[in-house]
């Protein structure tokens, strides 16, 4: 309806770069997705020559949840026969009645730490064309599409008076289900996660969720001209 319009989220550039890996010749190529708000979101040299030297498929850098974190995507670990690891969504926990919960949760005093998904994924194409070569060569992307599909999130919200059903996917759950796959099928698990702690998520993680943000971000903080990336004001 045009009564409404709104952004699908961005599993969709996940799916993308999936499918060329898939389809095309790589060579070397690293591509490093982020939040688009955030400027500082994008991996350092360092990051990338551990994903390179390594040789890691895919790599989601997550940070340790604060109270800042109540509204965004968790990492969690789905037990079974073989544990995969999966995310869950503010807009997935509201449709459970779970939202409570979900926001508390890796917050409380006997709780573990939770892992907040930042949104930041490197795809390392030669490793993960490496995967696909040996495990998938004989499939079609039609007949391989399913195994990394996002999970389709019903966000639903009002509008003068009237209720409408976003449908919406996100990145991670594009990756994570391309690794599920993997662990299930081939008992390869294909994406690593690097977590930054309270103290460093700065560095690359910034992303303006209201006009407060921006305004203290605005405040004290630069672009650096050489990286485009945010630098404190000194």
């Amino acid at each position: 309806t045009n009564e409404r319009m709104a952004p699908a989220g961005h599993g969709f550039v996940g799916v993308a770069e999936i499918a060329d890996t898939f389809l095309n010749n790589v060579d070397s190529e690293v591509v490093a997705i982020g939040n688009g708000e955030d400027l500082s979101s994008s991996p350092d040299i360092k990051i990338l020559n551990w994903v390179i030297e390594n040789n890691i498929p895919i790599t989601m850098i997550t940070t340790t949840k604060t109270e800042a974190d109540k509204k965004g995507g968790q990492i969690s670990i789905v037990k079974g026969e073989i544990d995969h690891v999966t995310i869950v969504e503010k807009a997935q926990a509201e449709s459970t009645d779970q939202l409570k919960y979900f926001e508390e949760l890796g917050l409380r005093a006997t709780d573990n730490e939770s892992l907040f998904n930042t949104n930041i994924v490197v795809f390392n194409k030669k490793a993960l064309k490496e995967i696909f070569n040996k495990f998938v060569s004989d499939k079609s992307l039609e007949s391989f599409f399913d195994s990394f599909a996002p999970d389709v999130i019903q966000n639903i919200k009002e509008q003068d008076g009237k209720m409408f059903t976003q449908l919406e996917s996100a990145l991670g759950s594009v990756v994570l289900n391309l690794d599920k796959y993997f662990r299930l099928n081939f008992s390869t698990p294909i994406v690593s996660f690097l977590n930054l702690s309270p103290t460093d998520r700065k560095t690359f993680f910034m992303p303006i969720k209201k006009r407060e943000d921006f305004d203290e971000i605005a405040k004290s903080y630069k672009v650096d001209e050489e990286t485009y990336r945010l630098v404190p004001i000194k």
